[in-house]
C-alpha cells in the first residue's frame, strides 16, 4: 500500500561515523595490542532495526545520526530480514540496507530512469512511500553492530550469535591488519563496498573510547 509520509524518529543512541585513514600504521596504532577484526564497510543505506519479544517492531534510517525516518512498513519488504526471531529480549541492530550487484543490474535494466549505483537504488527503494515498489527491489539487510546488551563483551561473538538466530551479518575476518587487508577483496563481494572497517572486539573498552571505537 501507499504511505502518507515518513515520520521522524530520534535514535536511542547517536550514530557516529568511523575515523577514516589510508595509513595502515594509524590502524596498527589504533588496535595496538587489543583483540580486533576487520569487516567490509558496505555501501548502502544505514538502517536500525528493533525487535521485542521475538517480533520485528521498527526500522529507522540513519538520517542525521540523531534523527532518522521511520521505514518500518518498507523494511517488511526486505527479503532476508526476519520478522520473528528466537530471542525474546529487546534487540536493536544496526546494519546496511543494500542491493547486490546482480540484482542492481537486473532491476536497472527495467527502469526508465537508471540509477548510477546500488546505494542510490537501495536508498530510493527503502524510502519509497509505495511499498509495492519496495517489494520488487530485492532489498537485503546486513548487520554490522548490535546496540542491545547480549551478555557478552565480544563484538565477534555477538555477530556469530546474530548469524545463528537468522540474520545476515557482514563478512568479518581475524588476523594481522596486513592479512585481513589482503584476504578481503571488496571488488569480488556480492554487495557494494567502499572500504574496510577495523573494530576492537572488546565492547566495554570500545565504549570507553566513544567515537573512535572503529577505523576504516
Amino acid at each position: 500500500y501507499i504511505l502518507d509520509g515518513l515520520l521522524k524518529v530520534k535514535h536511542s543512541k547517536p550514530m557516529l561515523s568511523a575515523a577514516k585513514t589510508k595509513d595502515a600504521n594509524v590502524i596498527k596504532k589504533f588496535v595496538s595490542n587489543n583483540s580486533f577484526y576487520g569487516s567490509y564497510k558496505l555501501d548502502g543505506l544505514t538502517l536500525v532495526v528493533k525487535y521485542q519479544n521475538g517480533e520485528f517492531i521498527q526500522a529507522i534510517t540513519r538520517g542525521t545520526g540523531e534523527i532518522g525516518e521511520d521505514v518500518t512498513e518498507q523494511a517488511k519488504m526486505i527479503i532476508n530480514l526476519p520478522m520473528k526471531i528466537p530471542h525474546n529480549q529487546y534487540l536493536e541492530l544496526r546494519g546496511e540496507c543494500v542491493i547486490s550487484w546482480d540484482n542492481f543490474y537486473k532491476i536497472n535494466t527495467d527502469l526508465n530512469d537508471k540509477y548510477t549505483h546500488p546505494r542510490n537504488l537501495a536508498g530510493g527503494s527503502l524510502r519509497n512511500l509505495d511499498t509495492n515498489i519496495t517489494r520488487t527491489r530485492n532489498l537485503e539487510f546486513v548487520v554490522f553492530e548490535c546496540i542491545a546488551d547480549l551478555n557478552t563483551n565480544s563484538k565477534w561473538n555477538t555477530l556469530e550469535y546474530l548469524k545463528d538466530i537468522g540474520f545476515t551479518v557482514v563478512n568479518h575476518s581475524r588476523g594481522t591488519i596486513d592479512k585481513i587487508t589482503e584476504s578481503m577483496q571488496p571488488e569480488l563481494y556480492k554487495y557494494p563496498v567502499d572500504g574496510l572497517i577495523f573494530e576492537l572486539d572488546d565492547i566495554k573498552y570500545s565504549k570507553s573510547l566513544s567515537a573512535t571505537e572503529h577505523h576504516e
